[in-house]
């Protein structure tokens, strides 16, 4: 009989270098299984702290085998003496790795801190093992098992990626976004992308939802402008809208159909239109039992932005004013009265209309007239319609000598506004002539300077303003005329545009074609019309912009905003009583 104590090394494992002699078949064969036993030991088991000996090979005789079976002999003394058989420490080595992959998983997410105890526990002795499992149960727990590690798996990649998302640069690519984050930023609003049936399906739901109808779109478009806002004007406005919305009063409902229908035209005359329209809204309006004034009155402008921006397209002044109102509503406190927070905001507005407005056009129109009235004879080119060019322009004429002022006003199609700027400066006996586009080049020479209007002032120093004044200010930079933009401070916006292509405001197709041009041409499929109603201007075409604060250059514009947002202010315009803003 042949003892494996015999073959065990000095610290009580099984030792290759002892068993170098079998006497015998039999010994031969255990020290085989001696190896094997060795080699699965050395991957499993751990060394205790405390330096015992922990294992599956056992310092201890055990009984020996039948002399009727001697293989069955060997194998019960393999597994008795040896602690466990291939299959059991191979499966245990497996429940072991797994165990370890769970704890460094938890340990990444963060959930709970690594343990040892599962460790410990699989380093338990021979005889506190527990009985091996049937064929089933076993196939049916690691299926489990497999299971809950893909989960953590999952778990543990979302939290690399969201970590990896946040170190990543905010300036990253759309293609990286998506690798990092498994989605692309958004960046386009959807007023941008009216080419997407994804995106008109989306915003007519959500107007559905306000019960607000969506309006119709024109059928023909122009390829390159397809993801503007193209409405149908065949169809009126109103059209679906309930009689009694409790969404969208009376007042509203006016508001919109003047801006569809052009009667209210100008960034100044729209921006005080919606500030009368505010205080109308904030007056009548309920507020219901256990509610907060200044979040339920936000929720009800809401509705009312949405059926406006369905009239048509938000100018910029418009948009800083709901802006100005919105930081009102957010600096009432909770406690505050309903009537006094009403009468608060009231004056809020009123103050905006005057100061930012009324106010800062008197300012701008003081501060041009000394660099448009000279010694010598002073023609100014002008483009379009703008009210606080006609009141530059009043001024001036009051204060020049008789026949030393004249004005020479640039029109274009399909609008025409120009006529309403000569009608306005005949009407105060200036001096005048009138002209389109094509001949600005003809007259140019002859012209000492040139104001324009603005309908916003961008970020990056561009100019937006009514289609065609571009063209005017790249003929007078040509010619060595000075270029002056007259904008107040409110029509400043952190938009950044560098051509007129990616966002503009479409207009009436039918604008485009003559009184005289029958239903049937207009309706062939061949001939798509196209009235665009702004244009930008880049910053180097403009000499200097005319603002309540003084001449300012066209890189001043982020320095304005910045002292805008913060809460400062350049020095404030002030009236004849010295009153300031």
């Amino acid at each position: 009989m042949v003892d494996v104590k015999d073959h065990l090394a000095p610290d009580g494992r099984a030792g290759v270098s002892e068993v170098t002699e079998p006497k015998d078949r039999l010994s031969s064969e255990l020290a085989v299984e001696v190896r094997e036993a060795e080699a699965a030991t050395a991957i499993v088991d751990l060394p205790p702290k405390d330096g015992s000996l922990v294992g599956p090979v056992q310092n201890e005789k055990s009984p020996e085998p039948k002399s009727g079976d001697k293989s069955k002999g060997v194998e019960k003394k393999s597994v008795q003496e040896g602690g466990k058989s291939k299959a059991q420490l191979k499966k245990e080595r497996r429940e072991l790795q797994e165990r370890q992959r769970k704890l460094k998983a938890q340990a990444k997410t963060g959930n709970e801190p690594p343990s040892t105890e599962p460790i410990a526990k699989a380093n338990v002795q021979g005889g506190d093992a527990k009985p091996p499992t049937t064929t089933a149960e076993t196939s049916a727990k690691d299926k489990k098992e497999e299971e809950e590690e893909k989960k953590e798996r999952r778990s543990s990649g979302k939290s690399r990626q969201k970590k990896m998302s946040e170190k990543s640069d905010v300036g990253a690519s759309p293609s990286r976004a998506r690798a990092f984050s498994g989605t692309v930023p958004k960046r386009v609003p959807d007023t941008l992308m009216m080419d997407s049936p994804r995106v008109e399906k989306r915003m007519t739901k959500k107007l559905a939802a306000r019960g607000i109808p969506k309006r119709t779109s024109a059928t023909k478009k122009v390829e390159m402008f397809s993801h503007l806002t193209q409405w149908d004007n065949s169809s009126p406005v109103t059209t679906g809208l309930p009689v009694a919305n409790a969404n969208i009063p009376p007042v509203v409902v006016q508001f919109g159909l003047r801006l569809a229908n052009r009667m209210i035209v100008g960034s100044n005359a729209r921006g005080l239109a919606l500030i009368s329209v505010l205080q109308v809204l904030i007056r009548d309006h309920q507020t219901p039992a256990q509610k907060e004034f200044a979040r339920d009155f936000e929720t009800y402008l809401g509705f009312c932005l949405d059926f406006l921006g369905q009239c048509r397209t938000l100018s910029v002044s418009m948009g800083n004013v709901v802006r100005f109102l919105k930081t009102k509503l957010s600096e009432i406190p909770a406690e505050t009265n309903e009537d006094t927070a009403k009468k608060q905001l009231i004056n809020e507005l009123a103050q905006y209309a005057d100061y930012r407005i009324i106010r800062a056009a008197k300012e701008i129109r003081d501060k041009a007239l000394t660099k448009l009235l000279s010694e010598e004879e002073s023609v100014i080119l002008t483009f379009g319609w703008s009210s606080l060019v006609v009141d530059i322009l009043k001024a001036a004429a009051q204060k020049s000598k008789e026949d030393m002022f004249r004005v020479v006003v640039v029109d274009s199609e399909p609008c025409r506004e120009g006529k309403a700027m000569l009608r306005a400066l005949v009407k105060m006996d200036i001096p005048v002539s009138y002209i389109l586009l094509p001949a600005v080049q003809h007259v140019i020479n002859r012209v000492t300077k040139v104001i324009l209007g603005a309908h916003a002032l961008l970020a990056n120093g561009a100019v937006m303003s009514r289609a065609g004044a571009s063209e005017v200010a790249m003929v007078a930079k040509e010619a060595d005329v000075p270029v002056l933009v007259a904008c107040e401070t409110y029509k400043f916006t952190e938009q950044v545009q560098t051509d007129a292509f990616v966002f503009n405001e479409l207009g009436n197709q039918d604008d485009v074609f003559s009184p005289r041009m029958s239903a049937e041409d207009k309706a062939r499929i061949n001939l798509v019309p196209l009235s665009l109603m702004y244009d930008v201007m880049q910053s180097d075409l403009v000499s200097a912009v005319i603002t309540e604060y003084g001449m300012l250059p066209t890189s001043s514009v982020p320095v304005v905003l910045r002292l805008e947002y913060s809460g400062l202010r350049l020095k404030p315009p002030r009236d004849r009583e010295g009153l300031s803003y």
